[in-house]
């Protein structure tokens, strides 16, 4: 969870514009004043606005198909790689 949250903030970083750096960073995640649900409102409006999740989704995406992709090549009965493949599938499903 933490790669992931730490390629999300980069993407926020690289993606706002210079006036929103600083509120994500000092006003929103260093002010100890700020209750947790403001910090977590905050954050989620620039997320959206500099459109992170559509982003992170598409790398997710590309990992999932890469993966898929791997397994392809994996030289086993297509049987004994329909459960893993059922699965994977099953995890992109979550969450949504």
């Amino acid at each position: 969870m933490k790669k992931a949250l730490t390629l999300i903030l980069v993407n926020l970083v690289l993606l706002s514009c210079s006036e929103k750096k600083p509120t994500v960073d000092s006003q929103v995640l260093k002010d100890a004043d700020i209750a947790p649900e403001e910090k977590i409102i905050g954050v989620k409006e620039v997320f959206d606005e500099v459109g992170v999740r559509e982003i992170t989704e598409a790398k997710i995406k590309g990992y999932f198909e890469m993966a898929l992709g791997e397994l392809a090549k994996i030289t086993v009965r297509e049987e004994r790689k329909a459960t893993l493949q059922q699965f994977a599938e099953e995890l992109m499903k979550r969450n949504r």
